[in-house]
């Protein structure tokens, strides 16, 4: 009898564990990583990046942002950026995302 109950008690209590494991939200940032060329090509250096989602490709119904990245590292073209638009921004439709460099 008594090892019956300690058995039920594990799993009440790993019950509880698994509910609280597999409650965490899983976030709306991602990883962007793009390739930026400059006469041609590949651009190294330090630019700032301003980057904008819109619905469609007119680029007149924005849908997130902008959100500016300061000082991004390019190398051999390569740079990667987190971006995160909201919960609201990735519905399933069609985006578009406008990005606007300038050297920094």
């Amino acid at each position: 009898m008594r090892t019956r109950i300690l058995i039920l008690i594990a799993l009440i209590g790993l019950s509880t564990l698994n509910s609280q494991l597999s409650a965490a939200p899983s976030g709306t940032a991602f990883t962007y990583q793009g390739k930026l060329t400059a006469g041609g090509q590949p651009a190294s250096g330090s630019y700032d990046l301003m980057f904008t989602l819109h619905a469609d490709a007119s680029v007149s119904n924005v849908v997130g942002g902008p959100i500016i990245s300061s000082a991004v590292g390019v190398t051999n073209g390569l740079f990667t950026v987190t971006l995160d638009f909201g919960a609201g921004a990735f519905n399933g439709d069609a985006r578009w995302l406008e990005i606007l460099v300038c050297t920094n």
